[in-house]
C-alpha cells in the first residue's frame, strides 16, 4: 500500500532541510566573552572544591572537638 503524497512529502522535506541547514557559520567570540566564560568556569570549580572541602572538614573538626 503506497501513500498518495509520499513522494511530494519527501520532496518538501528535502527542500526544507536544504534551506534550513546553515552552510557556513561565521562567529566571533571577543576577548571579553571568552574571559567571562573562563572566569565563570573557574568560579564554578572553585565553589565545588570549597563545598567538598567543607563537607570533608566538618566531620574532622567535630572529631577533634570531642577529643
Amino acid at each position: 500500500m503506497e501513500f498518495k503524497y509520499s513522494k511530494r512529502v519527501a520532496q518538501v522535506a528535502l527542500v526544507t532541510l536544504i534551506l534550513v541547514h546553515p552552510v557556513v557559520a561565521v562567529a566571533y567570540v571577543g576577548p571579553g566573552a571568552g574571559l567571562s566564560i573562563i572566569v565563570s568556569l573557574l568560579a564554578f570549580f572553585a565553589a565545588i572544591g570549597v563545598g567538598l572541602f567543607g563537607f570533608v572538614l566538618f566531620p574532622v573538626r567535630r572529631y577533634l572537638r570531642k577529643r
